[in-house]
């Protein structure tokens, strides 16, 4: 199923498949300690790789990246990556082979999901929100194990900041953005990041933010290994 919406004046596609519902938009950064590279062409590289595949992608400048750029997905569901993976490896020996690393811990991968997943109503979604980042800050250490990343660009707060800086950024009209993942790594590790998102959200819809509090970060990933089991063999590697 390909849906498009205008927003802001771009179209976005939204890929996959009915029964999921659920879609995920990523963002990952890339970036390079030497002018001489051409990030805009290595960019392009990866997003025609990502095309090929059925995925499309955007390329935009990022103010925190020096040579680099940002790559962004359109919202797909969980299976339409996971039918990429080929693609993602092939734009990953891209990166790669063009020498583009992370530097100083600078490069994040972000996932989108929408805030309707927190409720009908503006004011449920609020509260499942505010106590989501209860969750994600209680479980902190946890979260910086599995997406190998502890940076002051996606600080882990308790409480919603009025900047994007943090592990769940809620600056975002029609989105909640997780920010915590390296960006360099998300390559490697794209499906099991997006299934702990989407995990976090199946949660969420299937019972609410009440019943995700009950579980430790180990407790939630053991639970749904079957289901989600990219996103549990990669927490059994790093924890």
């Amino acid at each position: 199923m390909i849906l498009t919406k205008e927003i802001g004046g771009y179209t976005y596609h939204y890929t996959g498949h009915a029964q999921r519902k659920l879609y995920l938009g990523v963002e990952w950064e890339m970036d390079s300690d030497r002018p001489a590279q051409n990030g805009g062409e290595v960019a392009m590289k990866i997003a025609n790789i990502l095309k090929d595949g059925g995925l499309m992608t955007d390329i935009a400048h990022d103010g925190s990246l020096q040579y680099g750029r940002e790559l962004i997905t359109h919202p797909a569901t969980l299976d339409v990556y996971k039918a990429m993976t080929p693609h993602f490896l092939k734009a990953f020996r891209v990166l790669v082979d063009s020498n583009f690393t992370d530097r100083d811990n600078r490069t994040g991968g972000h996932i989108h999901i929408s805030r309707r997943v927190f409720g009908k109503d503006l004011n449920t979604r609020q509260n499942n929100v505010n106590r989501l980042i209860s969750w994600v800050y209680r479980e902190r250490d946890s979260f910086k194990k599995f997406a190998m990343r502890d940076s002051r660009w996606a600080v882990y707060n308790d409480r919603p900041m009025n900047d994007k800086y943090y592990a769940i950024n809620t600056l975002h009209q029609n989105t909640i953005e997780f920010r915590m993942f390296s960006g360099y790594k998300m390559f490697n590790n794209l499906i099991a990041n997006l299934e702990l998102v989407e995990l976090i959200a199946m949660t969420l819809t299937t019972g609410s933010v009440r019943v995700l509090e009950n579980f430790s970060f180990d407790a939630l990933l053991t639970s749904y290994k079957k289901t989600h089991k990219d996103a549990y063999y990669h927490w059994l590697s790093v924890k």
